[in-house]
């Protein structure tokens, strides 16, 4: 018996998903889903060969996103259509995917339209912050600094009234 091409090993491997199109890897896969197949003795990602046997070579620094996924009803790691990979750079594939992939905060708390808020980092890229962790932090803040929650309150006053309001330096405490 002769043996069998790459072509005719990944095509026994793949079922195809009338519905969504997506061709769903039967075989074996890493821990996050990834198909593996056996490339010269060594594992290779399904989703890379299916692209390279259907596409052509991946060029070098670039890595495949699935940009169906998960708006356009794409699986997601588990499909090998090549139709379904889009060559990218890896930051914009980090860039353009992370935030989709993060349904939750660290906390636990959704990254809903109402829990969510954008904000600038120091570095100057958006972030995306949980309403509920911030108002929890800025609350324990609040509770370890009341002299500075009370000058602030002041300051705010003072301001809506129309009032001047000077910065005061902190006293220096030591003896000269």
């Amino acid at each position: 018996m002769a043996k069998k091409t790459l072509k005719e090993r990944f095509d026994a491997k793949v079922k195809v998903n009338g519905e969504s199109g997506c061709w769903i890897w039967a075989g074996s896969s890493d821990g996050a889903d990834y198909g593996r197949i056996s490339l010269n003795g060594k594992p290779a990602q399904a989703s890379r060969v299916a692209y390279t046997l259907y596409r052509g070579a991946i060029p070098e620094g670039q890595v495949l996103d699935h940009h169906l996924y998960p708006e356009g009803g794409c699986i997601g790691p588990a499909c090998v259509n090549p139709s379904h990979l889009l060559l990218t750079t890896r930051s914009e594939n980090s860039s353009r995917n992370a935030w989709k992939r993060k349904t939750k905060c660290p906390q636990g708390h959704p990254y809903s339209v109402e829990n969510t808020k954008i904000e600038r980092t120091a570095k100057g890229t958006l972030a995306r912050r949980c309403k509920t962790c911030s108002s929890k932090y800025i609350r324990q803040w609040q509770l370890r600094n009341p002299e500075k929650v009370k000058q602030y309150r002041a300051n705010t006053k003072l301001r809506k009234a129309g009032k001047q309001v000077r910065s005061v330096p902190a006293r220096n405490t030591k003896a000269a």
